[in-house]
This record gives structure tokens, C-alpha cells and sequence, in this order.
């Protein structure tokens, strides 16, 4: 039944190619001097230049339409040097992308902004969404059937077989839709409070179709990063499950899980020779260089409101003696200590 389903679904998605086409079509500008706006932005917020740093968020929206966890730090951005025409224009895109109205409302971040004859404005003619809800939904049940045989236990041969069926659906998606991007099945929400900076279920579905098989979707995934479609950390997230190919490699640990280890109080990032190879890989899917990655992970660290920065992994059942191996064993294998003095 199933089956029958996602079939009948498919077929009715894929009749629709003009609408799929026009979606496509929207990423207009150069891709590469939005991630040089939107990185200047970060480094200018992370020095309280936020003047500045909405001067290079306007800038990258001219380029393309801001990704949403670039307009989240738009809004917060523009709202706290009173630029209320820009905060609430971002506000409306990430709410016309799915997000709840009810983030801004309760967030304290947005406090000046709601109160605003501009955020009135906007309430009063209501927001529409920009994505395919079909779809949307069909991504959701989907994730379901996706998720269903992973939590039941049963045995990998059959739960492949599910990941194959899927494959033949994201397949046909792709092949009407390109990259199913934020403006074509929006953004997720596991509370209405909040932002959600977690995997959606489209991220979860494909992780399983991206280690069903690892090489497939390289080429496909960088395509959608040089044109717009995907946010080259997503990207660089999936680059993980990539078997391995250091083209691919576009951050120092767990082959793009994170740039800094945590070991007790003690930071390790990328040696020398390691940092090399993954700053050139940046430059490829326009992601800044390490040294940016560093700062804001310790920018990120401070608990600011702003999206910027990941902060560093970390093994929370380790002794303190199996920490001190584990430093030896990062300092043998060429990863640097680094200097909380140098980056606060």
C-alpha cells in the first residue's frame, strides 16, 4: 500500500516539470561573492561591526536568496542596529520557508523587531509559503517509511532494499527538480520555539542514500552548491560518508564531521599539511578558509544567538587517562594544540 502511495505521488509530482523548472531557475547572481558576503558578515559580527556585517548581508542577498541560517543572522543582524525593513524582510522568507512566527516572538533576540509597524505590516497580509507543500509532505512520509525499518531492527537485507526503493524515487525527484532546496520543500521544525539547526528529513534520507552508495552523488552535490541549490555545508556534512577521498575533504576530523576536537579543556585542529589540503578543497564550494572555522567555533563557544560556527566534538564517557592518551595520539598524528589566549 506503501508503495502504491509514493508511486501515485511521484507520478503527480513529475507532471508538473514547468512549475519544478521555474524553482530551479530562481538562484540568479554569482554564487561565489555571496559566500564571500555572507563570511565577511560573520567575521564583522564576530568584532561587533553588525553596521557592517548587514551592509555584506544586503550585498549577498542581491547575489542570491539568503539560505535561511544566513537570514536567521540577517534578521537578528539588522534588528539590533534598527534596520527593521531588512530584519522583517528576512523574517518573512524564513517564514515563508516554514519557520513559525512563533521563533521571533519568543526569542529575545527579536524583542524590538515584533513591536514594530513593519512586523504589524506583515502579519496583516499574512505570509505565503514558497514551497511545494506536496512535496513537502511526500519528503516527510518518505523520512517515515525511511526511518520505520531502521528503528524496527530488521535485518539489513531487507532494509536495503527499502534504501533502493528510495534511491529510484530521489532519482526521479532530482531528476524534474535538481536539489530539492529550501525553496522547494521549505525548512523543518521539531519546535515551534526555536530554530532548528539539526538534520531535516530530507538531510536524514539522504545520509542512508549517500552511504548506499558513497560515490553516486559527488558530482550531482557540487553542481548544486555552484549553483545554488545546496548550502556547500550541507555539502560538506555529507562529504563524510564520501569513502574517503580526500578531494572531498573540507574539514579535520572524522572526515567532515568537525574542525576542532575537544580533549578536557584542550582544542586540536588541523596540522600543517592537513589544513592545506583542506583549505584548498574549500575554495572549491566557497567555504572560508580554517582559521575562519576556528574563530567562530570559539565565537560559538560565547553561546551567541547568531547561527555562525561549529563548535568542536567531544567524548563524554573518557577517563582522565584515556583523555591524555587520546591527546598523545592527536599530537603524534599532526594535529596542533591551539591557543585559547590567540582566539578569545
Amino acid at each position: 500500500m506503501k508503495m502504491f502511495f509514493f508511486v501515485i505521488i511521484s507520478i503527480q509530482l513529475l507532471n508538473n516539470p514547468l512549475r519544478a523548472q521555474t524553482i530551479k531557475n530562481q538562484n540568479i547572481g554569482n554564487i561565489e561573492k555571496y559566500y564571500q558576503n555572507i563570511y565577511l558578515a560573520e567575521k564583522l559580527i564576530m568584532s561587533d561591526n553588525i553596521d557592517s556585517a548587514v551592509y555584506h548581508f544586503k550585498n549577498a542577498s542581491y547575489q542570491h536568496r539568503l539560505f535561511s541560517k544566513h537570514a536567521f543572522n540577517a534578521c537578528i543582524a539588522a534588528t539590533k542596529v534598527n534596520d527593521m525593513k531588512f530584519a522583517v524582510e528576512n523574517a518573512e522568507l524564513l517564514i515563508s520557508r516554514g519557520l513559525s512566527p512563533d521563533v521571533f516572538i519568543f526569542d529575545n533576540s527579536f524583542a524590538s523587531l515584533v513591536v514594530t509597524k513593519e512586523w504589524d505590516r506583515m502579519e496583516m497580509k499574512g505570509v505565503k509559503p514558497i514551497y511545494n507543500n506536496r512535496l513537502r509532505s511526500f519528503i516527510i512520509n518518505l523520512h517515515i517509511e525511511d526511518q520505520e525499518y531502521r528503528r524496527t531492527g530488521m535485518y539489513e537485507e531487507k532494509r536495503i532494499q527499502v534504501d533502493y526503493k528510495i534511491e529510484r524515487i530521489m532519482d526521479s525527484l532530482f531528476l524534474v527538480y535538481g536539489y530539492l532546496s529550501e525553496d522547494i520543500i521549505g525548512i523543518f521544525q521539531n519546535d515551534d520555539q526555536k530554530f532548528d539547526t539539526g538534520w531535516s528529513p530530507f538531510d536524514v534520507i539522504m545520509i542512508h542514500q549517500v552511504k548506499l552508495r558513497p560515490t553516486k552523488h559527488k558530482r550531482f552535490f557540487e553542481e548544486s552548491v555552484s549553483n545554488g541549490s545546496m548550502a556547500n555545508t550541507v555539502l560538506s556534512m555529507h562529504s563524510t560518508n564520501f569513502d574517503g577521498d580526500s578531494s572531498y575533504l573540507f574539514r579535520c576530523f572524522f572526515f567532515g564531521i568537525a574542525d576542532i576536537q575537544s580533549v578536557g579543556e584542550d582544542w586540536f585542529s588541523c596540522g600543517e599539511e592537513l589544513e592545506k589540503i583542506v583549505n584548498l578543497n574549500r575554495e572549491r564550494i566557497f567555504m572560508p578558509n580554517l582559521n575562519h572555522s576556528i574563530k567562530s567555533a570559539y565565537f560559538r563557544d560565547k553561546k551567541t544567538p547568531y547561527l555562525i560556527g561549529k563548535g568542536p566534538i567531544f567524548f563524554s564517557d573518557m577517563s582522565d587517562e584515556q583523555l591524555e592518551e587520546l591527546r598523545v595520539e592527536l599530537k603524534e598524528s599532526g594535529y596542533k594544540q591551539l591557543d585559547h589566549t590567540e582566539m578569545n
